[in-house]
């Protein structure tokens, strides 16, 4: 009763009006002990995220150093980092994770005694097998030994044209050519430190039959490795009976694989069926070439076993044009399949026993559901390191559905990736988890968003118009999401944009989620089971789509619709300044009203990032050096000149004969277009061989191109070769003028350079081209005689010309054949620079080369042993002067 009365306010006004103030102090007080007085930036960022994204930071420092603002820019956002215990504790964490990957890095490989450049008897364990575009086998081998000698790492061995596809598990003996895994190491790029860092150190390349070839199961080896070949033997199986019932309904001639004989054979027997098929192999592999659709019979393999091995390298260059290639590779995008598997067993389970979901709500069932299934894609795909980063996120996932977290993806990314990062602490520079965690955090902020749309269904009973309607909305925001968080990593490592992308994956994505990929696994159960018929069908049905979608590709890429978007390799600056644009967006989206004060901070912090990049680029116009780049480009020449005002000359592009690797593309456009556009002032070509003409056929179809030099008076074999040909016809579509100049001709070049052809370079063999002399106001540079030949090179000295330069590329590589002493002697350089490929079999540059050189006292430098050769010319008071350094400044 007393306490009924209390909770009746007094009758006297003056009484109850302090009341009433006496209890809104209390309620402000109460609210005040309610709201933490630290919040973090994102709603459901714990602590203990921060100290998972710390750690992954710190790892990720030692490999890139402008990770530690990205770690700066996590302690100003979450204000539980101000107190000294939280702050403390974060740093620990970080230094925790920069040390992982400082010392769990693998140690690089001694020197061996024999000779890189011979082939050797060499004999290891096959750990995996992958089919790669245009009928290549991908092989790793571990446990090495090179005639006797035991090699640290692991070997990537391409096998192009294979006779026979071995099976992981097997012994292997082979006489081959063992070169260090090194090459392409050019400013801001190495394309050998990714596969270092995965414990490849060494490679192999063969091509057809291989007569030394010698496979042996492993009988007697350890049990782990022993049923590691019988199910690499059981899902070569599969694999080839999914393809032999492909191939029989498009009426091609069947591939019988040779993976999966009898171990139970003698070793003798077992080898010799295996290379009683190498005929049927290349006969299947012609027919490949020249059949209909059988292009999009490789897209099937590649779907369900992660096998390209008949998908051809246009076709997947198509993909890739289109913005579709993430959907052939086995990624977590293929694991929503067992998802929706597993939703449809639980909707099947639910009514047959409708008390289930009454235990366990199905959001909370779903993950763990799709477990199994899971797990068995990820056996049949052979296990690669972007499915396995997928089903353990998935695992994660159910765990916290399971703990009944509300933010359980966003939970389940930030766990694996520290999981994966202590594991494996070089994971945070493989792109391919960057796009994959990338992707995933973009969804993951994407989706309560989408929930809080005024026309999002709040009730559980929707029509089937409101479902089609958030399906599809929901794959419009996930596939925006996914690509704007993905953005930074793709301008930085690949550099295209594809146009139609955002339009693909939205017609393309939802085919392959409910049509192609289940009609695949349904057809798959099927022909094991035994019901060919059925299974024949449902190939059928699951391949039509793959069969429409790259004839489309190829309408549209003879239109010229497919065609990428070459944009500049954006500064890092703007990865971290696009970063936290994306975060304030995903901050603001969920609130009403202005942004507040931290907003404003972050808002203004990330456009000053996005502007370093342009800022920098501004500033590099006025600055007056003069920069000589000799790029890395393999076995083959070119030569970078950088000048003040953005003037940019190009000599020569490199080039190879695969027609799976572009040297334009991959190696010289990523250094031209960094932090500025792809554009060129003056591409100049020394003679039209492949090592220094094909890599100029990108540019010339996609770079901004002022004007392009070439020689005049090539002989007629040089005039007639197909890559010439194919140059001069792309200039001419373009419009882009083309010069040929004759020795004795100079070309005036802004801010006082010029470029010379000095006299007696008459081209006189295949060899023999454009020389050029590179000098600013009477100061020569450079002398780039291309691969002139030795009397071309005498001809020039005995010209009286003045072909004086402080820097000379070698002749033809360092060829001893191209060595003159009066040439060199002539142009009386301070430093020779030689362009040429690591361990390459002519041995460029020659012994003879360095003996001249070392006693004339020039110093030698090639690119096969130090990567990309930089020298810079300063310019304070507007006369270039020599860098003063003995040697060229090398960037590794």
């Amino acid at each position: 009763m007393n306490s009924v009365n209390a909770a009746v306010p007094p009758a006297n006004p003056l009484r109850k009006k302090q009341h009433e103030s006496t209890n809104a102090a209390a309620k402000e007080t109460l609210m005040k002990a309610a709201v933490p007085p630290a919040m973090p930036l994102l709603p459901g960022l714990l602590f203990r995220h921060t100290l998972y994204l710390s750690f992954v930071l710190g790892a990720a420092a030692y490999l890139w150093p402008p990770s530690w603002l990205f770690l700066l820019f996590l302690l100003i956002a979450d204000r539980r980092c101000r107190g000294l215990a939280h702050l403390g504790l974060t740093l620990l964490t970080a230094l925790a994770g920069f040390g992982c990957a400082l010392f769990a890095g693998p140690a690089l490989p001694k020197e061996t005694e024999w000779t890189p450049r011979r082939k050797v008897l060499l004999e290891a364990d096959i750990d995996e097998v992958y089919g790669a575009a245009g009928g290549r086998l991908r092989i790793v081998l571990s446990h090495l030994q090179a005639n006797g000698e035991a090699l640290a790492g692991k070997i990537s061995w391409n096998w192009d044209q294979p006779t026979l596809r071995p099976a992981a598990g097997e012994k292997i003996s082979l006489n081959a050519t063992v070169l260090p895994l090194t090459g392409f190491r050019n400013d801001g790029q190495d394309s050998a430190a990714s596969q270092w860092r995965k414990g490849l150190f060494w490679r192999v390349w063969t091509r057809g039959p291989q007569p030394t070839l010698r496979l042996q199961p492993p009988r007697d080896g350890p049990f782990l490795r022993r049923c590691k070949y019988r199910a690499a033997r059981l899902r070569e199986h599969w694999r080839e009976s999914f393809e032999l019932a492909l191939r029989r309904g498009q009426g091609h001639s069947p591939f019988h694989s040779c993976a999966c004989a009898e171990a139970s054979q003698d070793p003798q027997m077992w080898e010799d069926n295996k290379r009683g098929n190498a005929a049927q192999n290349l006969r299947m592999q012609e027919d490949n070439k020249s059949a209909n659709g059988a292009a999009a019979a490789g897209i099937l393999p590649a779907l369900l076993f992660g096998d390209r091995f008949h998908l051809s390298i246009d076709d997947s260059e198509r993909l890739a044009k289109a913005g579709l290639a993430h959907s052939i590779a086995l990624s977590g995008q293929h694991h929503c399949i067992a998802i929706l598997l597993a939703g449809l067993m639980l909707r099947l389970a639910g009514f047959a026993w409708p008390a289930l979901f009454l235990a366990v709500p199905r959001q909370t069932l779903l993950p763990a559901a799709a477990l199994p299934l899971a797990a068995a894609y990820l056996w049949l795909g052979m296990a690669p390191a972007s499915l396995c980063r997928a089903a353990l996120m998935l695992a994660c996932w159910a765990y916290f559905r399971w703990r009944k977290r509300p933010a359980a993806l966003f939970d389940a990314m930030i766990a694996t990736l520290a999981c994966m990062t202590l594991c494996s602490p070089s994971l945070p520079g493989d792109i391919g988890a960057l796009l994959s965690f990338s992707s995933v955090a973009g969804i993951a902020a994407i989706v309560p968003l989408i929930q809080k749309l005024p026309f999002f269904p709040k009730n559980t009973r929707r029509s089937p118009v409101k479902k089609i309607l958030l399906a599809v909305l929901s794959l419009l925001a996930c596939t925006a999401a996914a690509l704007l968080a993905t953005l930074p990593v793709v301008l930085t490592v690949f550099g295209r944009a594809a146009p139609l992308s955002f339009l693909t994956n939205l017609l393309w994505l939802p085919v392959l989620a409910f049509w192609v990929m289940p009609l695949g696994f349904a057809a798959l159960f099927a022909l094991l089971t035994g019901i060919q018929p059925l299974a024949d069908s449902l190939i059928k049905l699951a391949n039509l789509p793959c069969q429409w979608l790259l004839e489309l590709l190829e309408r549209l890429d003879d239109a010229g619709l497919l065609e990428s978007l070459w944009l500049p390799r954006p500064h890092w600056t703007f990865c971290l300044g696009w970063t936290m644009l994306l975060i304030l967006a995903v901050w603001h989206a969920g609130r009403k009203g202005g942004l507040p004060h931290r907003g404003k901070a972050l808002l203004a912090a990330g456009a000053i990032l996005l502007s370093c990049g342009p800022a920098l680029w501004l500033h590099a116009g006025f600055q007056q050096d003069i920069h000589l780049r000799v790029l890395d480009v393999g076995q083959g020449q070119s030569v970078l000149v950088q000048g003040p005002g953005h003037f940019t000359l190009l000599i020569d592009g490199g080039g190879m004969r695969s027609p799976r690797f572009d040297t334009g593309r991959d190696v010289v456009r990523p250094v031209i277009a960094n932090n500025a556009p792809l554009a060129l002032d003056l591409l100049a070509l020394s003679h039209p061989d492949t090592d220094h003409l094909r890599g100029l056929l990108f540019l010339a179809r996609h770079a901004r191109i002022g004007r392009v030099l070439v020689a005049e008076g090539l002989s007629e074999a040089q005039k007639k070769q197909p890559d010439y040909q194919e140059f001069l016809g792309v200039l001419a579509r373009r419009g882009i003028p083309v010069l040929r100049l004759s020795p004795g001709q100079s070309l005036p070049l802004p801010h006082g350079l010029l470029l010379e052809v000095p006299p007696g370079s008459e081209p006189g063999s295949k060899n023999d081209g454009l020389a050029l002399r590179l000098s600013c106001q009477g100061h020569g540079l450079a002398f780039i005689p291309g691969d002139d030949e030795k009397g071309t090179l005498n001809a020039m000295a005995a010209s009286g010309a003045d072909l004086r330069a402080d820097v000379l590329i070698a002749p033809h590589h360092g060829s001893r054949r191209n060595i003159s002493e009066a040439f060199i002697r002539s142009v009386d350089p301070g430093i020779v620079l030689a362009s040429c490929g690591a361990f390459n079999q002519w041995r460029f540059p020659s012994r003879d080369l360095r003996e001249m050189l070392e006693r004339l006292g020039i110093p030698l430098h090639a690119t096969s042993e130090s990567g990309e050769l930089h020298l810079v010319w300063l310019k304070p008071a507007g006369r270039p002067s020599w860098h003063g350094v003995a040697k060229p400044r090398v960037l590794r």
